[in-house]
């Protein structure tokens, strides 16, 4: 598995895509998601809630992360990477924002 750096003109295709075609299938996705920031350390946001899908809305900057009743929204991300396997699934992801702050998000 290979990490690579989503351009920010393949966000919206990419992420409407992964959730069509990877979690709209059988295959179950659970989600870790996990904020690292220089002035807060290391903070835990979920553990685990199964992941419903995630999109991207470029006209206000928005990517949304659904997880069973939870709707996460990173605001203005900089810069996006991920790690996939074989068949397509996301193994992670990481967000990072203009401060600095990154987003970790882990699926299995």
């Amino acid at each position: 598995m290979a990490v690579r750096k989503l351009e920010p003109t393949e966000w919206k295709v990419f992420f409407d895509t992964y959730s069509r075609d990877v979690l709209m299938s059988d295959r179950a996705e659970y989600a870790d998601l996990r904020l690292l920031s220089g002035t807060l350390g290391n903070l835990e946001g979920t553990s685990w809630l199964p992941l419903r899908g995630i999109t991207w809305d470029p006209g206000n900057e928005i990517l949304e992360i659904i997880l069973e009743d939870l709707d996460h929204l990173v605001t203005r991300p900089s810069e996006i990477y991920v790690e996939q396997d074989g068949d397509g699934a996301i193994r992670s992801m990481e967000i990072v924002e203009k401060d600095g702050t990154k987003q970790i998000l882990e699926m299995r």
